[in-house]
């Protein structure tokens, strides 16, 4: 009688990347479990190494997760070098957030790894803070506003209002990659890995004066708080006061003093329409800069307050809904030119990486789709039956 063997895949089983695609997920062990059909502990022992799933019970996770299966056996590498991820929001879910965009902060950083090792993308180009911050450890206002001018000057923009966020950043060796978690949280986070400077934006809430504040946000993190280490933001005074700092940044940085000072001509809050078309910054940014400026008196500013919260804007304001977002474009360009120069197929591409389609156009802002195989043409059916008459 032959020996039996039992088939053995290839490659082993990396119980760390059930754990990954799970939290990718923003699902809990018990909604995992749920959904396989095993217990929370039996979830806890795959994800440690502890027992093995059925190839069963595997494909069962892999179709919960939306997951390819070979994801689940490939090989783990170093870790990336990665400086402080700066998280936008600490509220209700922000946990299960903040997991969401741990992983997709590892695909997405993967990802720019791989194109870098055939597309040469922009020199990095974010300038150390001039001598007399160096050893600057709270940001006054005044400082804040003297290094936006600084960094508007070294990148040669003057005072006029920046045309996009996105390609900016992105001109000066930032990666900016999109991402969507499923939770109202968050809005963006910045991270230095190997490096190279990258902001993720979460698309959740897609709006386009806010998608440019949050780019100007992060990109005040990474200005201001290359040294604060992530045991820092553990203390809440430090957490408030750097968010505060990164406010103040995009403020200043979007909203320059010089130039913008010279447009406020009313508190009628039909005078700020034109200028956010012009600026295409938020009302209530606008609004909270010429507080900053001192623009108008207290009463003034209660007036205003007043009038936005009666016209509920507070939520929604006009053109909300009608301006598209500002799109990230280097990852997509980058793989779209591998592609079309036949470096890879799509479907090479995605086995490369092991991700979802969906996940991959998702952090390189590609069209929906793209990355899917083509659809065949239905066969044509030939009827070889004998006619019957009629």
């Amino acid at each position: 009688m032959p020996k039996q063997f039992r088939f053995q895949p290839i490659e082993p089983l990396v119980p760390e990347r059930i754990r990954e695609a799970r939290l990718a997920r923003g699902m809990t062990t018990i909604d995992l479990a749920t959904s396989v059909g095993v217990t929370r502990q039996a979830i806890s022992k795959y994800e440690l190494g502890i027992a093995e799933p059925s190839s069963t019970v595997l494909n069962d996770i892999a179709n919960s997760l939306n997951m390819p299966l070979s994801y689940f056996h490939k090989p783990l590498s170093a870790p990336a070098n990665q400086g402080t991820v700066f998280f936008r929001s600490l509220k209700t879910n922000a946990a299960r957030a903040k997991d969401v965009l741990s992983v997709k902060i590892q695909w997405a950083a993967q990802l720019a790894h791989i194109l870098s090792e055939d597309i040469i993308f922009p020199e990095a180009d974010l300038p150390s803070l001039p001598e007399k911050y160096a050893q600057v450890i709270e940001f006054t206002y005044d400082d804040i506003e003297e290094i936006t001018l600084f960094l508007r000057r070294y990148w040669g923009l003057g005072t006029a209002p920046v045309t996009n966020m996105s390609r900016l950043l992105e001109s000066h060796g930032i990666i900016v990659a999109s991402v969507k978690t499923g939770f109202s949280e968050t809005d963006a986070c910045s991270s230095f890995i190997e490096k190279r400077p990258f902001v993720f934006l979460d698309m959740q809430k897609e709006c386009a004066v806010r998608t440019r504040f949050n780019l100007a946000h992060e990109l005040g993190h990474l200005m201001l708080h290359h040294d604060i280490s992530q045991k820092d933001l553990d203390d809440k005074k430090t957490l408030d006061r750097i968010e505060k700092e990164a406010n103040q940044f995009a403020s200043c940085f979007l909203l320059p003093r010089a130039s913008f000072i010279l447009d406020i001509r009313s508190t009628s809050l039909s005078s700020f329409l034109p200028l956010k078309a012009k600026w295409k910054t938020s009302i209530q940014a606008m609004v909270y800069r010429c507080r900053e400026l001192e623009v108008f008196s207290e009463n003034q500013m209660i007036y205003i307050q007043k009038q936005i919260s009666a016209k509920k804007w507070r939520r929604q304001e006009p053109y909300d809904n009608e301006w598209p977002c500002e799109e990230p474009v280097i990852l997509r360009t980058a793989i779209q030119m591998l592609i079309d120069r036949g470096d890879y197929s799509k479907e090479e591409f995605v086995e490369l990486l092991r991700l979802p389609e969906k996940d991959i156009e998702e952090i390189c802002s590609l069209p929906n789709g793209y990355l899917s195989p083509i659809h065949q043409s239905k066969p044509i059916v030939i009827n070889f039956s004998p006619k019957t008459n009629a």
